[in-house]
């Protein structure tokens, strides 16, 4: 009796042996620590292996790289929308305004050599004629136009008519006006017969 309890002692002892030993020949290789943990997650973990539920947002404390930065739209020049726009027109602005200024303070120096050409004439009373006529035809510029065409304040066709007002009938606003009063006062006896004859046909 005793001689048997100590066979089944043995036997279960030595297949307790032959199990263990199995298991750990059968045990996988273990894997290298950076393919383990390769973050240092495994430094988070709570009692027992189970990962603490308090876990750092991701990127926290860490400052973002380039590729985190959403790209600004860049048009042709490589400037953005947002910087090119006002750096253009902040750079044509001053242009165009002295240019608008040149252009409004030489009409108001023609108009008052008009006045005062229309007094000689006994045209006082017309201005307002003459200025909606020369307004419609050249905003009063003594440029307007081409020479070998439509020219000067009162679009002289061509330009070179005003030769017989003076030499200077390129640029100067007096030998203009003159040369066009003198045209009014043949071809329509004064300006407000030549504006009422621009309201029907559009020219004079």
């Amino acid at each position: 009796m005793i001689c048997q309890l100590r066979r089944r002692t043995a036997t279960a002892a030595t297949a307790t042996l032959l199990a263990g030993g199995l298991a750990v020949g059968l045990a996988p290789a273990e894997a290298p620590a950076a393919d383990r943990d390769p973050a240092g997650i495994g430094s988070l973990a709570g009692p027992g292996g189970a990962r603490s539920a308090a876990v750092t947002p991701a990127g926290a404390g860490l400052a973002p790289g380039p590729e985190l930065r959403p790209a600004a739209r860049l048009r042709p020049g490589g400037a953005s929308r947002s910087a090119r726009t006002p750096v253009l027109a902040s750079a044509l602005a001053p242009g165009r305004t002295a240019a608008q200024a040149a252009a409004r303070a030489s009409a108001r120096r023609a108009k008052a050599l008009a006045r005062r050409q229309l007094a000689a004439r006994g045209w006082s009373r017309q201005f307002g004629c003459l200025e909606r006529l020369w307004t419609r035809e050249s905003h009063w510029n003594a440029r307007a136009g081409h020479p070998a065409r439509s020219y000067g304040i009162p679009q002289a066709n061509p330009g070179r008519k005003m030769r017989s007002a003076g030499r200077r009938w390129r640029t100067d606003p007096g030998t203009q006006i003159r040369w066009g009063l003198g045209y009014i006062d043949r071809r329509y006896g004064s300006p407000c017969g030549a504006w009422r004859h621009w309201q029907r046909r559009h020219w004079y």
